[in-house]
């Protein structure tokens, strides 16, 4: 997570504010995965969702 913070502040428009909400929102769609639960935000770890049918 803190990879994707770092990266949206150095190489995109955006703020690293703008990675949480992104995140909550692509994992509720269930488009990525959390695969680690860190203590804080920052540590955890995602990967994209096998693709569903339905």
């Amino acid at each position: 997570m803190e990879y994707l913070c770092e990266d949206a502040l150095l190489e995109t428009i955006y703020k690293k504010t703008h990675v949480k909400p992104i995140v909550d929102q692509l994992t509720k769609q269930r488009k990525i995965k959390q695969v680690h639960k860190g203590r804080s935000y920052k540590n955890r770890v995602y990967r994209l969702s096998a693709e569903q049918l339905f």
